[in-house]
């Protein structure tokens, strides 16, 4: 019997109900795990990044700012007008004292908080003046001092806005004992100086059915033409002549100034100069010249140039202390003293209560001169008032009808 072949083992075949694995793919299965976190961590590193970068950005745009100090709390930027008013009255008020002017010598108005200050007292010196604006120009915001005319110190912030002023008037001699008889309404002149700069005012001025005096600058670009208009208009034109004030130089009356330290020949040759270019000229006075009205020798030339010519003279006061009087008097010049400044305070109410002071004052005494600008304000106040002062019964009347005669200009 033949042997039995030992049965061959038979490779096992893998069951048809399961199938053999696969290979495997990448970014499949269990394998693609971690780059999927990879992508993400990437993602998260991105906006992180992105959000530092933003706030870096933000940072330098709006930097944190440092808390101020008490002491620089109060101080305001510039332009904040009741801050700085304040504090250009606080140097006002230190001023005052420090130039040793009497309480009752200043008044101020509004009393509360003031904007205008008139102080009858001599003028300071150029040295207190520059010291005063030396102080404003160190504060922080700075206050810068101006001087527009004689006797006026202007602080305005340091974008020209005004602060305040500071007016200081002539102080008056006692009044005489014996006053010339009252006039019923009196007669007034008034005089408004400084023309010569524009047409405008000029017209303004002329439309007034009441007479005014034209006092023009010759170193103003109209001089000549607003004298000629005002001349063809019947109104009185006078010569407006500057001379140096108290604080000259800090206070500057201008290049063509009369100054106590000219010779005479200087000065005449200067006075003939100036009457050149304002033509019809029938008097003159002074713009400025609280000094120069003060010095005799000075005034004792003007007067002989005014006698050669036939001009009066109108002394502006400026300065309670002027020879003007006394020299006109010598010479045998006709002339007459200022009364009233009606626009120190350039508003119109306080302008019409001056125009009416003024009328008081020539009621008094029986006639009275009054010295303005052509201020906006001052015109408006001039063609509320005169029309009506006019029909009460003032008689408006030029300087030389004051003086006594209707003079024609040579």
């Amino acid at each position: 019997m033949p042997a039995k072949r030992p049965r061959s083992k038979k490779t096992e075949k893998p069951s048809s109900s399961k199938k053999s694995a696969a290979p495997k793919r990448p970014g499949k299965g269990k394998a693609a795990r971690p780059a999927w976190g990879l992508w993400l961590a990437l993602l998260l590193g991105l906006l992180l990044l992105g959000a530092l970068l933003w706030l870096a950005r933000r940072e330098e745009q709006h930097p944190l700012r440092p808390a101020a100090p008490p002491v620089q709390t109060e101080v305001k930027p510039a332009g904040s007008g009741p801050g700085q008013a304040a504090l250009a009255r606080e140097q006002v008020e230190s001023f005052l004292a420090a130039t040793a002017v009497p309480a009752d010598a200043i008044s101020r108005e509004p009393a509360d908080a003031p904007r205008h200050y008139q102080v009858r007292h001599r003028s300071p010196s150029a040295k207190a003046v520059e010291e005063l604006r030396r102080r404003l120009s160190r504060l922080a915001p700075p206050l810068v001092l101006s001087t527009p005319e004689d006797g006026v110190l202007a602080i305005a912030d340091s974008q020209g806005r005004a602060l305040l002023t500071v007016q200081y008037l002539p102080v008056m001699p006692p009044p005489k004992a014996v006053r010339p008889p009252a006039v019923r309404g009196g007669r007034v002149a008034i005089v408004v100086d400084d023309l010569g700069r524009g047409l405008k005012q000029a017209k303004q001025l002329l439309e007034l059915r009441q007479p005014v005096t034209f006092a023009i600058l010759a170193i103003e670009p109209h001089a000549a033409e607003v004298a000629r208009m005002a001349h063809a208009a019947g109104r009185e034109v006078m010569l407006h002549v500057p001379m140096e004030p108290q604080g000259f130089p800090v206070v500057d009356p201008g290049d063509d100034a009369l100054l106590v330290s000219h010779s005479d020949a200087e000065l005449r040759g200067r006075l003939q100069a100036l009457l050149e270019q304002v033509p019809h000229a029938t008097g003159i006075n002074n713009h400025m010249g609280s000094r120069f009205t003060e010095d005799e020798r000075a005034m004792a030339t003007v007067m002989a140039e005014l006698k050669e010519r036939g001009l009066f003279f109108v002394d502006s006061l400026t300065s309670g202390h002027s020879a003007g009087a006394a020299a006109a008097r010598q010479a045998g010049v006709p002339f007459v003293r200022r009364d009233v400044f009606l626009d120190n305070v350039a508003e119109v109410e306080p302008i019409v209560r001056e125009i009416r002071r003024l009328v008081d004052k020539a009621g008094r005494n029986g006639q009275a001169v009054g010295i303005c600008h052509p201020y906006p304000e001052t015109i408006r106040a001039l063609q509320q008032e005169l029309p009506k002062l006019a029909a009460a019964g003032v008689e408006f009347v030029t300087v030389a009808e004051l003086l006594g005669g209707d003079r024609t200009a040579r």
